[in-house]
């Protein structure tokens, strides 16, 4: 089999040399930073990625902005996942133990609520992480001010959210949330879908919009 395989004309590609230098030049300016600090504590060798023991403590996290040169042809409002070899969530190799992400979930009212909350118990080894599980109709009753939906924000580290009331939960949250790049990731509750492993999907990709 060749090992070069041929790519279409409109086959995006990006060079792994120019991803090289960029990282390297990201982990220069990193060392620099810590060198030039004259605080004890900051003076201690870190990389972006864990100090010399190989101890996460310090980890920074980096985003990375993909701008294209071509207005989208279908823009939408959901985000697209791709998968990581590295996820950001301390998640065990195995895929049967916890993770000390804390989730909260947005459902729509009523036997589908109880429903997640029924798969929480069966599955706790996979859906534990998931602290709350919120109605619409909660969300728009006891979250309707800025300082309310900032405390949510603060309490947990990602939200997810039954896909058919996305739109919806995304003008009850408000803006602060897109900020913060914390915006509910959706995932399909209805029919013969496998909940746990579509967190684990979640909790093991990033996630990017395509815009206009």
């Amino acid at each position: 089999m060749p090992q070069n395989k041929k790519r279409s004309k409109n086959s995006p590609t990006v060079s792994h040399s120019l991803i090289s230098k960029a990282v390297q030049a990201l982990l220069d300016y990193e060392n620099k930073q810590n060198e030039s600090s004259s605080s004890s504590e900051k003076n201690k060798k870190l990389s972006l990625f864990g100090d010399e023991d190989g101890n996460n403590t310090n980890n920074k996290i980096v985003r990375v902005q993909f701008g294209l040169d071509r207005v989208p042809v279908n823009p939408s409002p959901k985000p697209r996942s791709l998968k990581v070899p590295h996820s950001i969530w301390n998640i065990d190799d195995d895929d049967d133990g916890n993770t000390d992400v804390t989730i909260c979930m947005f459902v729509k009212e009523g036997e589908i609520k109880e429903n997640i909350k029924e798969l929480i118990e069966r599955f706790p080894k996979h859906m534990s992480c998931v602290k709350k599980v919120m109605g619409l109709d909660s969300l728009r009753r006891k979250f309707s001010s800025f300082e309310q939906r900032r405390t949510l924000l603060s309490q947990y580290d990602m939200f997810l959210c039954d896909d058919r009331i996305l739109p919806m939960v995304g003008k009850a949250i408000g803006k602060n949330f897109f900020k913060q790049k914390k915006q509910p990731i959706p995932i399909q509750l209805t029919g013969d879908r496998n909940v746990p492993n579509q967190i684990r999907q979640a909790l093991k990709s990033t996630h990017w919009y395509l815009s206009e």
